[in-house]
């Protein structure tokens, strides 16, 4: 991955570990690694099948969904959020409650992030308003554009899981896979 100045300035913009090198702070973690490692280690098992086509500032995007609508940031402050195009058919997941959420819809994680995850750790994780019962499977193809950035802390959650935006975009097959407990082989 090719990446210029600019980018990797605001690649290392992320405070919370990161010197003003943007090295990770060693305190907080036992290797170090440069911001763009930081981002990397975020794209986690896709980073082959993706395009970074841009780093913005949380702040950034954050702005743009307030302008569509939302009066909650979704993205966790000072952070760097990428746009990525998909190289490659990918699957994702969506959580929902059924009521105030449904299987349709732009914000998804990877299968990773939450399997063998308790309801209400989904929750705290992605910062949910409600508690989600479902999980449904999101294929998005190849050549879709989202974004990917770290959770804010919202509606008394902790926030920190990896989430995927669509954009506003309606793409992707949607099939529901049943409950989370399911699923997951909870009791």
């Amino acid at each position: 991955m090719v990446l210029g100045a600019r980018a990797g300035k605001k690649a290392a913009s992320r405070l919370d570990g990161l010197d003003d090198a943007g090295n990770v702070k060693q305190k907080e973690f036992s290797k170090k690694a440069s911001g763009f490692n930081y981002l990397d280690d975020q794209l986690g098992n896709m980073k082959n099948n993706v395009k970074v086509n841009k780093y913005e500032s949380a702040e950034s995007i954050n702005n743009w969904w307030k302008n569509q609508g939302y009066d909650q940031p979704p993205y966790t402050s000072k952070t760097v959020v990428q746009d990525l195009d998909l190289l490659a058919d990918t699957k994702f997941v969506r959580v929902y409650d059924g009521t105030n959420s449904k299987l349709h819809g732009g914000w998804l994680m990877e299968v990773e992030a939450i399997k063998g995850l308790t309801p209400a750790q989904i929750q705290d994780k992605f910062s949910l308003p409600h508690l989600p019962k479902y999980v449904g499977e999101v294929m998005v193809p190849k050549g879709s554009s989202l974004r990917m950035g770290e959770v804010n802390p919202l509606f008394e959650h902790k926030g920190g899981g990896v989430q995927f935006d669509l954009k506003g975009q309606y793409i992707g097959d949607f099939k529901e896979l049943g409950t989370i407990k399911e699923w997951s082989g909870l009791k």
